[in-house]
């Protein structure tokens, strides 16, 4: 899964970063079981134009289960209920833009 992001606002980027390695990742990893592992991007300067909606920052994160649709659910469920919190300083204008994407082997 792809999720692209941006910070609310230049002066939050060092709270933005921490929240996102030392808060979010751990609590998707713990609570979303078929969620393997999350790595995190920030795009390049030179392709700035070509961010999604301006958005600067990717994670991707690695879902090993028969049913990915069904992890994703999950996620945006502990994400309603609380049980994985946001920030602030996360952009919510235009808002994360999240993509599943499943192996090209998977298409038949």
């Amino acid at each position: 899964m792809l999720t692209f992001t941006d910070v609310s606002s230049p002066g939050d980027k060092a709270e933005f970063e921490t929240w996102y390695e030392d808060v979010h990742i751990p609590q998707v990893l713990e609570h979303v079981p078929g969620i393997t592992g999350a790595n995190r991007y920030l795009l390049a300067p030179e392709s700035a134009a070509e961010a999604p909606g301006g958005r600067r920052y990717l994670a991707v994160y690695r879902i090993e289960a028969d049913d990915p649709q069904a992890v994703v659910a999950a996620l945006q469920e502990r994400i309603a209920d609380g049980t994985i919190g946001l920030t602030g300083t996360l952009q919510t204008d235009p808002p994360p833009l999240a993509l599943l994407y499943l192996p090209a082997s998977a298409e038949k």
